[in-house]
């Protein structure tokens, strides 16, 4: 399900989690570009979560400009898999050395972003609830109002002719 995302909430001072640090650390501050490159990515992406894919590696390679800088050998699996993916490199670190993001077989996915526009998704839904809500509530009062002003006027109308019968006997 594609959706119109135009923000996404995160911490000020995420640049000082540990977890960034570290990832700083190993890929230089370049990284923290890519990460939120990513996490745009993945928030505009179906169910905030990505394909394992190497499709999807490649063109991260590009989208995110990485560059062959900090490249480690590949194990046997990997350089069948992904060739010379930096991403793939960067990707597979923010999993298992990072724990900044989560994988099965299928996609890879940031659950602090998932658990944020989670959030944010019940309390649109809330609100959504309490404008319906008053628009009920609204939509009684006036009709209410509409049926006494009814009520008032068939009054009036009746007490004009009981009045011009007066007039006339």
């Amino acid at each position: 399900m594609a959706k119109d995302v135009y923000y996404f909430s995160h911490d000020v001072n995420a640049s000082n989690d540990p977890k960034i640090v570290a990832m700083e650390s190993q890929f230089g501050v370049i990284s923290y570009a890519w990460w939120w490159k990513l996490i745009e990515k993945l928030a505009s992406s179906d169910d905030y979560k990505l394909p394992f894919k190497k499709y999807t590696f490649i063109a991260l390679d590009k989208e995110l400009g990485i560059l062959n800088e900090n490249e480690r050998p590949f194990n046997e699996n990997e350089h069948n898999f992904f060739c010379s993916n930096e991403s793939f490199l960067f990707i597979n670190s923010l999993i298992h050395d990072f724990e900044l993001l989560d994988c099965d077989d299928e996609y890879f996915w940031s659950p602090s972003l998932i658990r944020r526009q989670e959030e944010r998704r019940s309390k649109f839904e809330k609100k959504q609830e309490q404008r319906r809500l008053a628009g009920i509530k609204s939509g009684e009062a006036r009709r209410k109002k509409e049926q006494k002003r009814t009520v008032v006027q068939r009054d009036s109308t009746v007490v004009e002719q009981n009045e011009q019968k007066e007039r006339k006997g």
